[in-house]
């Protein structure tokens, strides 16, 4: 767990240091969640700073766990894949790189995000009486694909459903190497 404001000086920290703590044996779980956009490189925004692609891969190498998993839930998010493709990398992402991703003023959270967590937890988070399955082995456990398969159909359907903006849809991206 990382605490602390999401600086890029402390996201670079807790990146050196988990090149040290994590073994080929850990699994590491990313969740970027915030504003993004695209200028000649996409980013993400964090507390007045902006985390492009290239450089979270850069914070990324040498870290030696064979299992990485990143979530990006921000806008244009899928411009994010092309630069952090590499073996043994999951990838999900809200919308395409040239897309946003959405929220409503009816909704607590942004669509993709509420739907993955509440796959995952077989839940819905703003409703833990609510139950969804989204197991699609049945094997009793969620993996990051199935939550991510979820949301994937359930954001699209609520955003297309609830936007306010004329058009408004998202296409979740995803990207596992090796598939």
């Amino acid at each position: 767990d990382l605490t602390g404001a999401a600086t890029l000086s402390n996201i670079r920290s807790a990146f050196s240091d988990l090149r040290y703590t994590l073994t080929s044996e850990d699994e590491l779980l990313i969740f970027i969640t915030s504003h993004g956009a695209t200028d000649g490189g996409h980013y993400a925004t964090l507390w007045g700073e902006k985390l492009y692609a290239d450089e979270l891969n850069e914070m990324l190498a040498g870290i030696k766990t064979d299992h990485i998993q990143i979530l990006n839930t921000v806008c244009y998010s899928g411009g994010f894949i092309p630069t952090l493709n590499a073996y043994n990398r999951v990838i999900g992402a809200a919308c395409r790189a040239n897309e946003e991703s959405w929220a409503y003023s009816s909704f607590e959270f942004d669509a993709f995000p509420y739907y993955w967590i509440s796959g995952l937890l077989g839940k819905e988070i703003d409703d833990l009486s609510t139950t969804v399955n989204c197991d699609l082995n049945n094997d009793n456990k969620i993996s990051f694909y199935e939550a991510f398969a979820y949301a994937e159909v359930n954001a699209r359907a609520n955003v297309e459903a609830n936007s306010n903006t004329e058009g408004a849809t998202e296409h979740a991206q995803y990207l596992s190497n090796p598939t």
